[in-house]
């Protein structure tokens, strides 16, 4: 039996699908099958598939009749697998030489380890312009951050086939487009995540297949995942319009910076595996990831006036996930960015934001009441949407960031 069941579905492929599968067939690791489940191809898929597999045993092909969707696909191929572990492959990406050696190797050596994923580089084929993405390493983080983004690069992905088998866990058809998203939500209570942080994948950047339709179909499928792990550590109800309504509108977007901005502050269940201070950093992660899809689409939150093309430009750089982030030395901290830390933060907003507002703790430090604590928060995650004065110096999103840290303070205060 293989050590290792490699999954790719495929379906309409054929532009990038030789490159897909050389990739794998080239890697350092040679102790596995290649499970090919073409999804009711049209194009020349099947062809390029049987070339392949005249000239490597390796290669086990099946095939729909007609196209019958992601997840039912993959749970095809994971009833197939006969390796220890099954490794996400998708058909239009690349992996590395030694991506199926380092994570093998790593699966072996961490045995409570059931899903392990990689930082991965996306790329766009005209321009060949490339994003290092950096993901969450350790099981607590990554479980953070699956609060509200997908923690792993789903083709990046190697699963432990038992743990997945042994707890009936599956892709759920109803989530397709968000397929992993939601079997992570579920798979995190039996097992540990973790990812390398070598980048193993190359991803292309390829939105043109998605029609507008489909994308808010994700996208709201998404944020029903986001919705339901909230539910499953808050013990208090909450509406975040942007999750259901899917509006940029500034009306939407205040009330739902206002709701995320509270979380922190509400009742949380006995069993939440979060600190205050973790949530509190992990709405102000997900406002930032708000805050740039915004400014794309909003003419009244761009700083200065802009062409488009560069503005799209600009911000797609950061927008593809979480772009890989630099530890910048304590030295070279600009002398703006010091104005915004705890310090000088409340009087530096003053002068940087052109619309009236009331911090209630500000006014009186003395009083901790959960009505004050919660006004004062709604109007602190507010501010990266207020109306900037024309000579400020900062973006939104290090205001969201700076925001979001002053909380943390408030937090910290309060325990003491």
């Amino acid at each position: 039996m293989p050590l290792v069941s490699v999954l790719m579905p495929v379906y309409n492929g054929e532009k990038f699908l030789k490159e897909a599968t050389k990739s794998v067939l080239h890697q350092s690791f040679g102790d596995f099958e290649f499970i090919i489940i073409n999804d009711g191809s049209k194009d020349s898929t099947e062809e390029i598939i049987e070339d392949f597999a005249k000239k490597d045993n390796r290669i086990v092909y099946e095939k729909n009749e007609k196209n019958m969707g992601i997840s039912y696909t993959l749970n095809k191929g994971m009833r197939l697998a006969n390796g220890k572990y099954i490794a996400r492959m998708d058909a239009d990406d690349i992996s590395e030489p030694e991506r199926l050696e380092k994570q093998f190797e790593y699966m072996e050596n961490n045995p409570n380890c059931g899903v392990l994923g990689t930082n991965y580089v996306s790329f766009y084929e005209d321009t060949k312009e490339t994003f290092n993405i950096v993901k969450p390493e350790n099981d607590r983080e990554i479980k953070l951050c699956g609060l509200f983004d997908r923690e792993f690069c789903h083709p990046a992905v190697m699963m432990r086939t038992d743990v997945f088998r042994e707890n009936g866990l599956e892709y759920n058809p109803e989530y397709n487009g968000a397929e992993d998203f939601e079997l992570w939500k579920r798979a995190k209570r039996f097992t540990e995540f973790h990812n390398l942080q070598d980048f193993l994948l190359r991803v292309r950047i390829n939105e043109e297949n998605l029609s507008e339709h489909q994308k808010t179909k994700r996208a709201l499928l998404v944020n029903n995942v986001i919705n339901s792990s909230l539910k499953e550590i808050l013990n208090e109800d909450f509406y975040v319009p942007i999750f259901t309504k899917l509006s940029f509108a500034l009306p939407e977007l205040k009330e739902s910076f206002n709701e995320l901005g509270e979380i922190p502050l509400m009742e949380l269940k006995d069993d939440c595996p979060f600190t205050r201070k973790e949530l509190c950093f992990a709405c102000s992660e997900y406002m930032n990831k708000l805050l740039k899809k915004i400014m794309l689409k909003n003419d009244y939150l761009n700083e200065t006036p802009t062409d488009t093309a560069v503005l799209m430009n600009k911000l797609l750089k950061v927008i593809n996930s979480n772009a890989e982030r630099s530890n910048e030395d304590a030295s070279n901290i600009s002398s703006a960015d010091a104005k915004l830390n705890s310090d000088n933060f409340r009087n530096t907003i003053k002068d940087v934001i052109a619309e009236e507002f009331y911090i209630p703790i500000y006014e009186n430090p003395d009083d901790t009441s959960p009505l004050a604590l919660r006004e004062s928060f709604r109007v602190l995650s507010e501010i990266p949407l207020m109306r900037l004065k024309n000579d400020c110096e900062f973006t939104r999103s290090k205001l969201c960031t700076a925001a979001s840290k002053e909380k943390e303070n408030i937090l910290d205060k309060i325990a003491k």
